[in-house]
């Protein structure tokens, strides 16, 4: 296999992240490049200032081709935002052929037949993911690939999101000189770098908690039953602890990472710090932190309040998953609960092998842009096995993440 380029761009509302690396052999991942800017223009997830988001993006990526040493072509590009919307959908064929033995086109037909459904107005696909198949009602089939039956079904999750702002950012991206190959939900390619496969399997909450959004998904039996972004994040909390304490937002931002706990309930009540001249509890500006925090965790929680009985654990990754104390406040939000909660960091010892800049890049921060380039991986999986002709299986079991169009 010749060394084939992948490239991961995440287009955040904090920050800009490049990542780009060598496909070598076997499908390892040596990464070779990668920047991290501050991003401008953008906001919730969506796009304010076309000229200040392009800058930011021409910059990054700027950044990283000169320490990766080439010029990239093309890129897997996150999305996120309050326009995304998903549902789950089913769809069923019957196999016409004499032996009635399953192919790839009777795939393809019955994931076509999920897609039929009726979407808010100015939405397009971007994910078709399935959950099970069903052969002659057989349930809990992963790959039906081979086996024979009168019918043939799916279950799918279906990620949609508004056209006109999948058409904003390509702009931006394609102004930068950058091919896109797919955009990806960031929950979805975050997902990848993070999660394993135990806690897919067992039932996982999923939070993407980003500067600008917070990204949810529910994962069961390997895959998202439930997706959603809440146009909260990181920065509603820096805004909050600016206006309380009358202090600038970069000072807020620094003392939400230095001094901020979000339980304030381990904080002592006597402990002072002392910015720009003046002193101020501890305790109180912890308190700022958590009142925002668990508004956030509190929607969470109303909407996926029907899978509670079904998760294992919950994991937390994104740029703000790096504010200390986010596991005790939802340990103690969770009360009788008792599901297991951990910040994720990219994993680097997964399926597919990353080498290179491993310290710098295992941070929640990173967790997309490393999925980004796990999917990319997965592509490339699936087309080498397309040529083989056994493509469904590695699209099955190795695609954690996308049917795409």
């Amino acid at each position: 296999m010749s060394r084939e380029l992948l490239v991961g761009l995440d287009i955040g509302s904090s920050n800009i992240r490049v990542i780009a690396a060598t496909l070598l052999e076997d499908f390892q991942l040596e990464i070779i490049g990668y920047s991290q800017l501050k991003s401008k223009g953008i906001k919730k997830g969506s796009l304010i200032n076309f000229e200040a988001a392009y800058s930011s993006v021409d910059e990054a990526i700027a950044e990283a081709e000169k320490m990766a040493g080439t010029e990239f072509e093309s890129a897997f590009v996150s999305i996120s935002g309050a326009h995304i919307y998903s549902l789950n959908s089913s769809g069923r064929v019957t196999i016409t052929n004499p032996r009635k033995e399953i192919t790839v086109d009777d795939i393809s037909a019955v994931i076509n037949a999920s897609k039929t459904v009726q979407l808010p107005h100015g939405k397009e696909i971007l994910h078709v993911i399935p959950s099970q198949f069903i052969v002659d009602n057989n349930e809990g089939i992963k790959d039906p690939h081979g086996m024979v039956g009168e019918t043939l079904e799916v279950e799918v999750h279906i990620i949609a999101a508004d056209s006109m702002a999948l058409q904003n950012f390509r702009r931006v991206v394609e102004r930068a000189q950058l091919g896109i190959e797919e955009f990806i939900l960031e929950s979805v390619a975050s997902a990848e770098a993070v999660l394993t496969e135990d806690e897919k399997n067992l039932g996982v909450l999923f939070i993407n908690f980003g500067g600008g959004t917070t990204d949810i998904s529910v994962y069961q039996n390997g895959v998202p039953v439930y997706s959603s972004v809440l146009p909260i994040g990181g920065e509603h909390v820096t805004n909050d602890i600016a206006i309380c304490l009358k202090i600038s937002t970069s000072e807020a931002e620094k003392l939400k990472f230095e001094y901020g706990y979000a339980c304030s309930d381990f904080i002592e009540r006597d402990e002072k710090i002392e910015i720009q001249e003046m002193v101020i509890s501890r305790r109180e500006l912890c308190k700022i932190i958590e009142v925002r925090v668990e508004e956030l965790f509190t929607l969470i929680f109303s909407q996926i309040e029907k899978y509670f009985p079904s998760l294992s654990s919950i994991v937390i990754t994104g740029d703000s998953a790096n504010l200390n104390g986010l596991v005790d406040l939802l340990k103690k939000m969770l009360g009788e609960k008792m599901l297991p909660v951990k910040i994720g960091k990219p994993r680097f010892d997964g399926e597919v092998q990353i080498i290179g800049f491993q310290e710098k890049l295992m941070t929640p921060g990173f967790s997309t842009a490393i999925g980004l380039l796990l999917i990319g991986v997965i592509n490339r999986m699936a087309q080498s096995e397309l040529e083989k002709g056994s493509i469904v299986k590695k699209i099955i079991d190795s695609l954690k993440s996308i049917i795409g169009k």
